[in-house]
């Protein structure tokens, strides 16, 4: 049986150990770094944006109105329902994990996204 683990590419700080984990069964358990030092703009998200597997998006909607946002896997189709996904309220920021999606679509051209940079990607270990 296959298991999907996060690893680093250098060395881990035991202090820190909490602050890169991730479960698969309840979602991100990870904590956002502080300051915006740390982001990478990956821009608007009307048209879909390829992302890393399991990683953190703070994703902005600069409008007056709700906008969504999905990440789906490579190969699936891409849902014809615009208000498919999480909601992001008017002005406001949502912080989501793509966990095994590589890509990211929004309804709208004004939801923003920002990757969270960490040192940390995904490899799948034998049980």
């Amino acid at each position: 049986m296959s298991k999907r683990v996060r690893k680093s590419g250098g060395q881990i700080d035991q202090g820190s150990i909490g602050a890169i984990e991730h479960s698969l069964q309840a979602g991100a358990h990870k904590t956002i770094p502080a300051g915006w030092s740390r982001t990478s703009y990956l821009g608007d998200t009307s048209t879909a944006k390829a992302i890393l597997k399991g990683t953190n998006v703070a994703i902005y909607n600069n409008s007056g109105s709700t906008a969504f946002v999905s990440f789906y896997p490579a190969g699936s189709a891409v849902a014809a329902n615009a208000t498919a996904g999480v909601p992001v309220p008017p002005n406001n920021y949502v912080y989501l994990n793509s966990g095994d999606n590589d890509f990211i679509i929004s309804s709208a051209a004004t939801v923003l996204a920002y990757t969270m940079q960490d040192e940390t990607n995904y490899v799948t270990t034998e049980q």
